[in-house]
């Protein structure tokens, strides 16, 4: 993991962004929730986002998570990063595992249109991007 500044951009000169593969027990069986955004030209992805301010990696994926689900949620481990080119820029994303910590109230936006929660092999299914696939699989796969 790259060494970030105090305004949370890495050392790397790469973009930095955080988020959350939230677990929850539905049913008896392991759900994740996968939201679809359709302003991203209709994608289906794990909920993520860029620090605002001040807020560490862990802060911003707490938050986003919440903005995106509508879930408050807490962390439970270090899920791991993912590396990509984002119109021609480096990025990572740190995502983290976490557990629902209270109620979900998911209400569309103009960025997230709905939350599904799905099994791991649904997720990895079902979620646009290999990088985000590949980090469930070493999750749940283990």
């Amino acid at each position: 993991m790259s060494k970030t500044r105090k305004d949370n951009k890495p050392t790397t000169g790469n973009l930095i962004a955080a988020g959350g593969i939230i677990h929850a027990m539905i049913s008896n069986e392991t759900r994740i929730a996968v939201i679809h955004r359709k302003r991203y030209d209709d994608e289906w992805c794990l909920p993520k986002g860029k620090p605002l301010g001040d807020e560490t990696l862990e802060q911003t994926a707490l938050r986003e998570v919440e903005e995106e689900t509508g879930c408050k949620a807490r962390i439970t481990s270090f899920a791991g990063t993912v590396r990509y080119l984002a119109n021609g820029t480096p990025k990572e994303v740190h995502f983290w595992n976490m557990a629902v910590d209270g109620n979900c109230s998911f209400r569309p936006s103009d960025e997230v249109v709905e939350v599904l929660w799905l099994t791991p092999q649904e997720a990895i299914r079902r979620i646009k991007y290999p990088e985000q696939k590949e980090i469930l699989r070493k999750v749940f796969e283990k």
